[in-house]
């Protein structure tokens, strides 16, 4: 009975450890980059490939302290990682495109979306206007509007008249973030599909209730 006993306790313990050693085995970070389609609908992308900026090596498919795993479109490395030179990381649809983002490393969590596609009209025009009319306040003094893409960079700012008439341009035909404020307040902030090359007309905003002091 004493000897069953220890058979069954030196049993639990081997499990214990070989649970221990598969977790310690996993690299402790991640670095998710999922792809969105130009209106903001998620589009499942998959890694295909992983490699370092400047190099040609694939981390996927080598051996030793530098190969990384990828589970659909996360990528999990080791902390040491941190901080080097950026990844050019391949990424595939389920149509078999293919689109590269370069992403850096800054963090054991981190988290680069991109966005694939664009909202245009087929015309030789390069960017696009974004205009509309806001009420509710007073418009004077330090008005302003900026956009941004809902996922992506960079940020375009515009004008706000004291009639409340604003405008801003953008080359970039995605959905988009559109920021209201006056100093250092956002007022409102609105998502916006705009269209290069089309009429992006957001209408009438209201900030009533919003007002800054």
């Amino acid at each position: 009975m004493i000897q069953v006993a220890w058979r069954l306790s030196a049993l639990g313990l081997l499990v214990a450890i070989a649970a221990a050693c598969g977790q310690g085995s996993r690299t402790p970070c991640s670095l998710a980059v999922p792809g969105y389609d130009a209106r903001g609908n998620r589009i499942p992308f998959r890694i295909v490939s992983v490699v370092p900026e400047g190099e040609v090596v694939d981390l996927l498919k080598i051996e030793g302290e530098y190969r990384v795993s990828a589970d659909n479109e996360t990528i999990h490395f080791p902390e040491t990682f941190i901080g080097m030179r950026p990844l050019v990381i391949t990424l595939q649809d389920p149509k078999g495109r293919q689109m590269k983002h370069r992403v850096g490393r800054t963090a054991c969590q981190q988290r680069a979306s991109f966005q694939y596609g664009l909202l245009d009209t087929g015309d030789e025009v390069a960017w696009a206007v974004v205009s509309g009319q806001l009420a509710g306040c007073r418009f004077q003094g330090d008005w302003w509007v900026r956009a941004m893409p809902l996922f992506g960079q960079p940020t375009y700012e515009g004008y706000v008249q004291p009639d409340g008439k604003f405008q801003l341009e953008t080359p970039q035909g995605t959905r988009h973030i559109v920021v209201f404020g006056s100093g250092k307040i956002p007022v409102k902030v609105q998502a916006f599909d705009v269209v290069v090359g089309g009429k992006n007309d957001m209408g009438v905003v209201d900030l009533s209730g919003a007002c800054p002091p």
